[in-house]
């Protein structure tokens, strides 16, 4: 916000207004969160990162996508270091795991169209894949 947007709130029905825009500006977007620590960079996370940069860029200049619809963002640990580089996309909470440089363009078309990469996701003792983070067995009960 600049200074000249900036005003008090003079009660609660100034804060639902502003707190109904901040929604609005956040709803439509997707953050890509990729870890960026110790183990996830010696399995390549950088150019993970730098991978998924280039292929979104590529999107918004097709008109594919809108700059800032997609954030890709640096985060410390997730956790599972040993099918890292690990990510995850909001909304959804969507969990990929085991990332290489080459799956960006397969990624950023997923949330383009709405999709999931299934061979990025967890596989489960029966095979059977795990899309949501929070049920994913290394994470479930933490």
């Amino acid at each position: 916000m600049s200074e000249k947007e900036i005003k008090k709130i003079s009660g609660l029905e100034d804060l639902e207004k502003i707190s109904e825009k901040l929604k609005s500006s956040m709803e439509c977007k997707t953050v890509i969160s990729i870890c960026s620590e110790t183990a996830c960079k010696a399995c390549s996370a950088d150019y993970v990162y730098a991978s998924l940069e280039e292929e979104l860029d590529k999107k918004i200049k097709e008109n594919k996508v809108k700059a800032g619809g997609i954030i890709i963002k640096k985060t410390g640990c997730h956790g599972y270091c040993e099918r890292g580089p690990v990510m995850v996309v909001n909304p959804g909470r969507t969990c990929y795991l085991d990332i290489k440089p080459e799956d960006a363009a397969d990624i950023i078309d997923s949330i383009i169209s709405n999709k999931i990469v299934e061979r990025l996701l967890y596989k489960d003792e029966d095979g059977s894949s795990i899309e949501k983070e929070s049920e994913i067995p290394f994470y479930k009960y933490q």
